[in-house]
């Protein structure tokens, strides 16, 4: 096709000898020559005959126009002919060491010829496209991104300057083959400007190979495209569904989001989000296999238009029973599909439970080794539901100990225990232990007691007089009980006589009992059947039950004293319920200058032997009040009181 370049210089003949001419040296009856294609031109002023538009100062041609054949040699005879021409690009200086003039490259786009390759001393390859009205269209981006060169524009007019001045010739870059890009709008349409350009910008931060392969398999889904949008036909629509697929998924929803409420493909807009669904999950299991050791289970369920829920368990064994540790998130989006970004998420989640898991087999690992004692038969679940209902970290364990209790050779059960598996300590579990033997102990010392009862009437008339004698003691209980004090006594609500036998000896003891708990023991000898020893017995009971009386009289007069401190600050009171035989509980709160409320307690003995309880039980609560008042700005005496 022929152009009509806008000349700004010309030859004043066509022999050896001529000299440039430009627009401002000539006058319009000067006859000058085309330096590209030696036709004849003349001065154009700027304004054409009918006046209807204006354009620069130019030479216009008075014979024919130059053709594209004719500016291509000028351009190669000028610049690239000699050896170690040299040009610019981007204010880089390159020396050309092959020039070849259409040369043909094949791609799997098709064949692409430029105007003019050329091979540097650099190692560099460029093509060059002489400046023509015929534009490249997008099908050569798609080439230009295959074959991975630079494409430059060489615009023979615009050098022509630089051949007048003897200076470098400076080209234009049209095609980057570093990021992608075509930085001469009019070599590409708007629309695959604004759609595959713009997610080459965004991805040119990768690494070049694979960018390269992304690059190209977004070109292709380009290509599908138009061909789909023009014929619709059942086959053009599987080609462009399976260069979709061939897209990474961030690419996909990135085309997804860009084409969703287009109407050119609204009839194949659901099987593209069942085709972002099923990569998604794709791309899910890629992430699970990166962890071969872990057997892992996951669930995506679209709840919402706009929400999902994603489950993913990591599965493990107990012995016989499965048990998994679990994360559930939502995931919100503004689309119908979900965002690249959730595989990060993911990611994070999955580390998450791995970590879970390593901690799960520590734990685990612990528990085998509490199994390994002699006195645990074994240590498993509650049962399957339970491991399926909660993760490993919230399931509860059943214990089951064993000991030689009627004979020395066999063991047998002696009680289970269910605890949640934090609390399955090597103590707790020794301390559980203990207390099973023991009672398995008492219960085989009663059932040997009971049986030499039964077969030896002396024993029996011991055991009945001595049962008698409890009897005699138990309306002592009744006084104390009438007379209250702070719900202590109250909660004294038996009186039991106990024995058992040991190889050598009979033993017998009384128990007093506070809420179901034995808080002291009297032990009896066997002369109390036959002599003044109940008296005994009777005034140790009283003695015991006198001492509590006056040590919770002094217990709550220093309770009432602190509740009634001047400043009303000061909050204090003493729970029967957690009296013990030994230890007693009074729990104080300060209302500090913050307006915080602190709390603390005051654990005290029953058994302490000083002489003055009052002021054992004093100095322990004023230090746990000075304590509380750390840092506080008050300054007045602890426990003043009203008058």
């Amino acid at each position: 096709m022929n152009y009509e370049p806008e000349l700004l210089f010309a030859l004043d003949s066509l022999d050896e000898f001529s000299d440039w001419k430009n627009v401002y040296n000539v006058t319009g009856d000067d006859v000058c020559y085309c330096p590209i294609c030696s036709g004849r031109v003349k001065l154009w002023n700027g304004q054409n005959k009918e006046k209807r538009y204006q354009k620069q100062r130019c030479f216009h041609h008075i014979d024919g126009m130059c053709s594209q054949e004719s500016r291509i040699h000028f351009a190669y005879k000028t610049w690239l002919l000699d050896p170690d021409s040299m040009f610019k690009v981007d204010d880089q200086l390159h020396t050309a060491k092959h020039v070849y003039l259409e040369k043909t490259h094949q791609t799997s786009f098709g064949d692409y010829t430029p105007d003019i390759t050329i091979e540097t001393t650099d190692g560099k390859t460029f093509y060059i496209e002489v400046a023509d009205t015929n534009h490249k269209t997008d099908d050569y981006i798609c080439k230009w991104d295959e074959l991975g060169n630079d494409v430059i524009e060489i615009d023979v007019n615009d050098q022509l300057s630089c051949v007048v001045s003897s200076d470098t010739p400076i080209f234009k870059l049209i095609y980057s083959a570093c990021d992608g890009q075509c930085y001469i709008k009019k070599y590409v349409s708007k629309e695959y400007d604004n759609f595959i350009s713009e997610r080459k910008q965004a991805l040119k931060r990768q690494d070049l190979i694979n960018l390269k392969i992304r690059w190209e398999k977004l070109d292709w889904f380009w290509k599908d495209m138009q061909d789909f949008i023009k014929d619709r036909s059942p086959s053009s629509e599987d080609k462009l569904f399976i260069s979709f697929g061939s897209l990474m998924y961030d690419d996909q929803v990135w085309i997804y989001e860009k084409i969703r409420n287009k109407s050119c493909v609204s009839t194949i807009k659901e099987k593209m989000t069942h085709k972002l669904f099923d990569a998604f999950e794709t791309e899910v299991k890629n992430i699970l296999n990166m962890h071969p050791d872990c057997n892992f289970e996951y669930a995506i369920n679209h709840v919402s238009p706009l929400v999902y829920s994603i489950d993913i368990s990591i599965l493990f064994y107990f012995k016989e029973y499965k048990c998994h540790e679990t994360a559930t998130r939502k995931f919100k989006t503004k689309l119908d599909v979900l965002y690249p970004g959730t595989l990060y998420e993911i990611s994070n989640i999955i580390n998450e439970l791995i970590q879970s898991y390593n901690q799960d087999n520590q734990i685990l690992q612990n528990i085998l080794d509490i199994e390994k004692n002699d006195y645990i038969k074994e240590i498993i679940p509650v049962s399957t539901v339970n491991t399926e209902q909660y993760t490993f970290k919230e399931m509860s364990l059943k214990i089951v100990f064993q000991d030689y209790v009627y004979n020395r050779y066999i063991m047998q059960d002696i009680g289970e225990d269910v605890e949640h598996i934090k609390y399955v300590t090597k103590r707790r579990v020794h301390k559980k232990y203990e207390a099973f033997k023991k009672y398995a102990l008492d219960e085989r010392d009663n059932f040997i007691f009971q049986y030499a009862i039964d077969i030896d009437p002396c024993l029996k008339t011991v055991v009945e007089t001595l049962n008698k004698k409890a009897r005699q003691i138990s309306p002592l209980l009744s006084l104390y009980k009438s007379e209250g004090h702070n719900g202590f006594i109250e909660n004294i609500n038996d009186i039991t006589f106990y024995c058992h036998d040991s190889l050598d000896k009979i033993h017998y003891y009384l128990n007093l009992f506070f809420d179901r708990n034995p808080i002291k023991r009297f032990y009896i000898d066997s002369d109390y059947c036959f002599n003044t020893g109940a008296d005994q017995l009777n005034r140790d009971v009283i003695l015991y039950l006198e001492d509590i009386k006056e040590k919770i009289g002094i217990l709550n007069f220093y309770v009432d004293k602190v509740n009634m401190c001047k400043n009303k600050l000061w909050k204090a009171h003493l729970q029967g319920s957690f009296i013990s035989g030994k230890d007693v509980l009074i729990y104080i709160e300060l209302k500090n200058s913050h307006n915080q409320h602190i709390k603390n307690s005051v654990h005290l003995s029953f058994d302490h032997n000083c002489e003055d309880y009052s002021s054992y039980v004093e100095e322990n609560i004023v230090s746990t009040m000075r304590e509380m008042m750390d840092g506080e700005i008050y300054d007045f005496r602890l426990m003043e009181v009203n008058d």
